[in-house]
């Protein structure tokens, strides 16, 4: 997944990080791997998996809980 941010903020929002573990969740119930998913803003990105947010990265694994 890669998606573009107008405002150039590469920041993951809260719906990022819910949307992306839910296709985490899905992925694995139908065999398909997800490698990355990336947020592009106007000069720079930020990679999920480069922050460890997802499950076969180490530290922080996504989750599809919320408050």
């Amino acid at each position: 997944m890669h998606p573009i941010y107008p405002s150039g903020d590469p920041e993951a929002s809260s719906e990022d990080l819910l949307v992306t573990a839910r296709l985490y969740k899905a992925s694995k119930i139908l065999g398909i791997r997800v490698h990355d998913h990336i947020v592009i803003g106007a000069e720079k990105y930020m990679s999920f998996a480069d922050e460890g947010w997802l499950a076969e990265s180490k530290g922080k694994a996504l989750t599809t809980q919320t408050k």
